[in-house]
């Protein structure tokens, strides 16, 4: 049925709500992996594309109520472009209960390659509840027997790097958004682990730390590294679920 509010919308140009009168009953938290070309896309893409997925999807979807509706979804923390990641979240708004296992099918059957699904669920956890991350960054590199312990002598103390805004750089001291740091030789080079800052007020790019590495493990820059980022974390170091 057409209703007054959906003349008021077609006025304007907005056309007819999706679900006029709905209120969402569930939040639906999805984890997920982003790896291959899609760690080159830029996250605004990357939310358009999930978007259709969950559009494809026919899950009974709570809409935004403006101009435009669209699924109301939120993602945990962006990725910066060339960073994959291996257990994403997001999470969106259900009008009507689903089955955890139904859900997680319908997504995984439709979200674009690169996007793989591994699991849904609901949890009282908040977004703004996850402070940290831990990432592994692999150094292709020609590493020395003494290029690991100089790594650690390196992060041992204060590491700075020139940090770029949209319209300064300037130098930042790294190290205060740095909870652990490990290094290994391996046959191509150097894997770090790092747990960084990813809070939306400190958080630091894993590019960073990878950077300040290469200084130690690459210096010539000849090789190439790769960033993943493994899961989130509480304030506390316990696993953000």
């Amino acid at each position: 049925a057409v209703t007054a509010n959906d003349g008021k919308r077609d006025a304007r140009g907005a056309g007819a709500a999706v679900n006029p009168g709905k209120k969402p009953v569930r939040t639906v938290k999805f984890r997920f992996e982003e790896t291959g070309s899609l760690v080159y896309v830029s996250h605004l893409d990357i939310a358009r594309a999930v978007t259709r997925g969950l559009v494809k999807s026919k899950l009974p979807l709570y809409y935004t109520e403006g101009f435009n509706p669209i699924p109301k979804l939120t993602f945990a923390s962006p990725l910066s472009v060339g960073c994959g990641g291996e257990n994403e979240l997001a999470q969106f708004k259900l009008t009507e209960d689903a089955d955890d296992k139904a859900i997680l099918e319908r997504l995984k059957a439709a979200m674009p390659e690169g996007i793989t699904v591994k699991e849904a669920y609901s949890s009282p956890s908040s977004f703004k509840e996850i402070a940290w991350a831990q990432n592994v960054i692999d150094m292709h590199c020609d590493a020395g027997d003494d290029t690991v312990p100089m790594l650690y002598l390196k992060f041992a103390s204060s590491v700075v790097v020139l940090k770029k805004t949209k319209s300064t750089e300037k130098e930042v001291d790294i190290s205060p958004f740095i909870r652990d740091f490990s290094a290994e030789r391996t046959d191509y080079g150097v894997r770090i682990t790092v747990v960084t800052r990813a809070d939306n007020t400190n958080y630091l790019n894993p590019e960073y730390v990878a950077q300040a590495a290469a200084a130690v493990a690459d210096p010539e820059n000849r090789g190439y590294h790769t960033i993943m980022r493994q899961f989130f974390m509480f304030e506390d170091g316990s696993i953000f679920r």
